[in-house]
């Protein structure tokens, strides 16, 4: 060897291996149709004349997104044209392992929310207040009032409006005192609206600042080392903007509109009444649900009975069966004893004796079966019952478009059924 040849031979680079991936599932495109005028008022009139108010219906997120999601904001212009002060809302969930409901949609018509003439003169300041609302005595010496005195008197105003319509809405609003403590002998309590704390805050601006000298030399003796440097400090101002604070929601003023919480209070008492809404809706499709299943329950509770006594009469004539069996058995070996002629008399007539006495025909009746123990039998009948369908349930609104029926627009889907599947 010359000495300059590789000591390894190189490899040639080989092309990469092609990976074949699985397709997965082709969707089938489905186009966005506008509804026609006749869709849109038939939608309309099925809602307001829903049962209780609850518009629900079966549907997956395919066709809520490609139908009935075009149909409700149809639905929800025209019921603008008709009736301002009406706002038509809806959602839609999907099925969860959690849940026992299918994917399904829900809708209703509510009344928005709008303050009395007097509120809103005293949000726009242009009306005083002859006497505020008990609830602010407790805000003046609590811990959730931290305004300056320039914007005190709007906040004032805005609890004063907040706690007036509250109590106009039916929402209950109370003090909460805090127990005191060793340390606290005079605690500050809080006000609660529906259960949830109040807080107003003025909104500050920050501005840097430099160290004092104080500050350096508490720096430089407690820091780590030296040459750790000191974080940025700053200067909090105050500048008028409030924050309304009501449990996890908060609202704001903004520097583009410095009075926006006299504007979205009336939005957030809608919001508030769409929320309950849902809320009694879900639970109006549950209760729905419990009266379905018992009906179910009962229903197999009928059946199981049916079984339980077919059983119990089945088992007293087999009884009978045995024991006439037995009774001819010993008919048949006392004539034999008879006939053989060698047999004690006396013991003969015991024998008689003792097969009268045992005779049970004369005995022979119908016998009265037993009621049904539902917690003895609790397993089958819940198994019965997941067999069955309640024709009576009526959780899903029933509604058709022309040619198209059924829950979800569909023609032939069992709208009676509670579920797609019992879990």
């Amino acid at each position: 060897m010359a000495g300059t040849e590789p000591l390894r031979k190189s490899r040639k680079k080989e092309a990469p291996a092609t990976i074949v991936r699985p397709a997965g599932p082709v969707i089938p495109y489905r186009p966005r149709v506008a509804p026609t005028d006749a869709e849109t008022v038939t939608l309309l009139d099925a809602i307001t004349n829903a049962p209780s108010g609850y518009f629900r219906i079966k549907c997956s997120k395919d066709t809520y997104e490609s139908e009935w999601e075009l149909r409700l904001k149809a639905a929800e212009r025209a019921l603008a044209q008709k009736d301002p002060t009406k706002r038509l809302v809806y959602t839609w969930t999907d099925s969860s392992y959690l849940s026992k409901w299918p994917p399904h949609l829900m809708a209703g018509i509510i009344e928005e929310v709008h303050f009395t003439e007097t509120s809103q003169a005293i949000l726009a300041g242009t009306r005083k207040i002859g006497k505020y609302h008990p609830m602010l005595s407790y805000f003046e010496k609590g811990k959730n009032f931290r305004v300056s005195k320039d914007v005190a008197s709007r906040a004032k105003r805005l609890l004063h409006v907040l706690f007036v319509e509250a109590e106009r809405e039916g929402w209950t609003v109370e003090h909460k005192a805090e127990s005191p403590r060793s340390w606290q002998p005079n605690p500050r309590g809080e006000v609660r609206l529906n259960c949830h704390e109040v807080k107003i805050i003025e909104q500050y601006d920050k501005f840097e600042r430099e160290p004092t000298k104080k500050e350096i030399a508490d720096h430089n003796r407690y820091s780590w080392t030296k040459d750790e440097p000191m974080k940025k400090l700053y200067n909090r101002v105050p500048n008028g903007r409030l924050s309304l604070e009501i449990g996890y929601s908060k609202l704001n003023d903004t520097k583009r509109s410095p009075t926006r919480l006299d504007d979205v209070l009336e939005g957030y008492f809608t919001q508030q009444r769409i929320g309950t809404f849902f809320s009694r809706a879900r639970s109006d499709l549950d209760e729905l649900y419990r009266q379905s299943y018992q009906r179910r329950v009962d229903r197999a509770a009928l059946i199981v009975g049916k079984r339980v006594t077919e059983r119990f009469e089945l088992g007293e004539l087999s009884r009978h069966a045995e024991e006439f069996a037995r009774y001819q058995r010993l008919v048949g070996f006392v004539s034999e004893l008879e006939g053989v002629g060698q047999v004690d008399p006396d013991y003969l007539a015991w024998c008689q004796a003792v097969i009268e006495r045992e005779d049970p025909v004369p005995n022979l009746a119908i016998p009265t079966p037993p009621e049904l123990d539902r917690s003895k039998h609790r397993e089958e009948i819940e198994a019965v019952a997941r067999t069955l369908n309640d024709v009576e349930f009526s959780g899903w609104t029933p509604i058709s478009f022309g040619e198209q029926q059924g829950s979800d627009g569909v023609e032939g889907e069992d709208t009676n059924s509670p579920v797609l599947s019992d879990r």
